[in-house]
């Protein structure tokens, strides 16, 4: 039997090639051709190839810039989890109950017993009560400027500083304000 690329007629008993036979002999049959073979030993392939070669040093060149990012990117993220580690360290010392038991010692706090601990109620006292009981803060001796205010330069200044009133003396309630 004789094998034939061309589709199989019935009643010839012609074998049809496979595909990739068809597809090989197609692709050895472009070899032979006279444009290839002029390509190939003319100056337009050291063109190609040169051009390839410049391709693939730029390739080359971005790969390595590449890793010399992760390189670096790999440093800051075992920087920042040996960081990680000792925040996490400082945190589990400063979290113990221990910590805040000495302070409030140092303080002058005391621990209350198990049963003399009560809550009290907002509404027992009104609030005009409690707002007679708000005072004024004392200055500390320190505090107070006794340094003189400078004389004027003109007679203009001091018009002007009779006319401008006196701020207001800041007061605090001790409620946050």
């Amino acid at each position: 039997m004789r094998v034939s690329t061309a589709p199989a007629i019935a009643g010839q008993g012609l074998l049809v090639a496979p595909r990739g036979l068809r597809l090989a002999r197609r692709a050895g049959a472009a070899v032979d051709a006279r444009c290839l073979d002029r390509l190939i030993r003319g100056r337009v392939w050291i063109a190609l190839v040169g051009a390839m070669l410049i391709g693939l040093v730029f390739l080359q060149l971005s790969l390595l810039s590449l890793n010399a990012g992760i390189g670096t990117s790999l440093e800051q993220a075992q920087g920042l989890e040996r960081q990680n580690a000792a925040l996490s360290t400082q945190l589990s010392r400063m979290d113990g109950d221990r910590r805040v038991q000495d302070a409030a010692v140092r303080e002058g706090l005391i621990m209350p017993s198990a049963g003399a601990r009560r809550y009290l109620k907002a509404g027992s006292v009104p609030a005009s009560v409690a707002a007679r009981g708000i005072t004024a803060p004392q200055a500390p001796a320190a505090a107070v400027d006794t340094t003189p205010a400078p004389a004027p330069a003109h007679a203009a200044d001091v018009a002007g500083a009779a006319a401008v009133p006196a701020p207001a003396a800041a007061t605090s309630t001790g409620l946050g304000g």
